[in-house]
């Protein structure tokens, strides 16, 4: 079963902070993705659709051709390189995907290397538009177009403590997501820590919450059988709660099927497993 169609999403995303402290319900944020993949920002938009709450996605790297072609190969579980093709397997879910994301609650930016103020002005103009937008990710702090008049961190840190301040005044969520520093590589246990965080030391600080994504094949590809991530079945992955201002941490353990581009439950009937630390 797809995760954003599972009872243990609903709890996990619909406020996320509640898939750490049930008792928690928080209806603004600022979110910190690190990240390896697009996967978890398309889960978490058909989610948001699904539930009537509009999804902005400021892609700042890829086209929205390919976004809205990865949101159809999770909705309508057709494979991203039949898609990539224009092959259709099952033309009932493809027409059905392509009404559900034909909606005014998407909207998908994709002019690249904006500056803070142009990233600002478009946000807000597309908010004031449209109130019913409760989702926005940004994709990613690598894209933003920096004036090198200070520090990089110092610029960084506005980017974040200008989203936090969107999050807040229009009491919404905002997803920023993050690369990694490369030193993680030289490491035997991958898994990211909040120390890998590159120039993010202000984004750490203003995220309320900070989520790593970690998939051990990712790192142990058979180099005599280099298959695509987005041919294989499904592999074991970690969504891992890397700072939660008002919970615990921990990590769940989910599946990734990178053909439909979305993360899963292991199988139908086995629940997300949720660890504390």
């Amino acid at each position: 079963m797809p995760l954003y169609q599972s009872y243990q999403l609903q709890i996990f995303y619909l406020e996320f902070i509640v898939f750490i402290s049930i008792n928690k319900v928080v209806h603004f944020y600022f979110a910190l993705l690190v990240y390896f993949t697009f996967a978890l920002d398309t889960t978490l938009a058909i989610q948001s659709i699904e539930d009537k709450k509009g999804v902005l996605i400021e892609s700042l790297e890829m086209p929205a051709k390919k976004i809205m072609t990865r949101l159809i190969a999770t909705r309508a579980e057709e494979s991203l390189n039949d898609l990539k093709k224009g092959l259709v397997k099952n033309r009932n879910r493809f027409e059905e995907a392509t009404g559900f994301f034909g909606t005014d609650d998407l909207i998908i930016h994709d002019k690249s290397y904006p500056t803070l103020t142009e990233l600002q002005s478009r946000i807000k103009a597309v908010l004031r538009k449209n109130p019913n937008i409760k989702n926005i990710f940004v994709d990613h702090t690598g894209k933003i177009q920096l004036l090198g008049k200070t520090r990089e961190d110092i610029e960084i840190g506005q980017i974040s403590a200008m989203l936090k301040k969107i999050a807040r005044d229009y009491n919404i969520r905002v997803f920023l997501l993050q690369q990694l520093n490369r030193a993680l590589e030289t490491r035997e246990n991958k898994r990211p820590k909040l120390s890998d965080l590159k120039n993010s030391g202000n984004i750490e600080e203003d995220a309320d919450i900070v989520l790593g994504l970690y998939r051990e094949s990712y790192y142990k590809q058979n180099k005599e059988n280099n298959v695509s991530m987005y041919e294989k079945a499904q592999e074991a992955a970690e969504i891992i709660i890397l700072k939660n201002r008002d919970g615990k941490t921990g990590t769940a353990h989910v599946g990734f099927e990178g053909k439909y581009v979305r993360f899963v439950e292991k199988e139908a009937t086995e629940p997300i497993v949720v660890e504390f630390e």
